[in-house]
């Protein structure tokens, strides 16, 4: 059987890097997407700056952070403060999405999560600075690395992902029920 030659290897690891990269950003922007819409409130007039702010500052956040967040919100149980302030002129409006699951799976999210960041930070901070793209033996180990690593992080990805099409969901029911509210007599 032949065996790849050390041009093919090195490209096998970068497609494998950049599937890894990818994966990684898909999680890292589906989270920031989460974290951003899974609490919205405001007066009707200045939801929707107020809401941009909020995207804003959350772009910016870093994937550690966005864990921190995502598991303080989403999958908090710490009663919301959805009091509105006294001097309203207009509607107030709350809406706010978590998930239910007990403690200790909470805990195990939480652990599970933050080893995927852990993981990325391996991959983008260690991992490749001692890969040598014209060694065959250090590009097989890459390789290994990158596949565990991948195996590792899949479920994982997998679960966000699935909240935030959960999430998307539920805020277009509500939409559509909105926009059937509006068209009654």
């Amino acid at each position: 059987m032949n065996s790849p030659g050390p041009r093919a290897l090195r490209d096998e690891v970068l497609r494998k890097i950049g599937r890894n990269l990818v994966n990684f950003q898909k999680m890292e922007k589906a989270l920031k997407t989460i974290v951003s819409r899974s609490k919205m409130s405001g007066v009707v007039s200045e939801i929707e700056l107020s809401q941009k702010k909020r995207d804003k500052a959350i772009e910016q956040r870093t994937m550690g952070s966005l864990v921190k967040d995502f598991m303080g919100s989403v999958h908090s149980d710490v009663p919301l403060n959805t009091e509105e302030p006294d001097d309203l002129t207009e509607a107030w409006v709350s809406v706010s999405f978590r998930v239910g699951s007990d403690k200790e799976e909470t805990r195990a999210r939480k652990k599970a999560l933050t080893l995927v960041v852990a993981e990325r930070n391996t991959l983008v901070h260690k991992m490749l600075h001692t890969f040598d793209g014209s060694s065959e033996e250090s590009c097989r180990k890459l390789i290994t690395l990158l596949d565990e690593q991948h195996d590792r992080v899949a479920p994982h990805a997998k679960y966000v992902m699935q909240i935030l099409a959960a999430m998307k969901a539920v805020q277009q029911e509500m939409a559509n029920h909105l926009k059937t509210d509006e068209a009654a007599p």
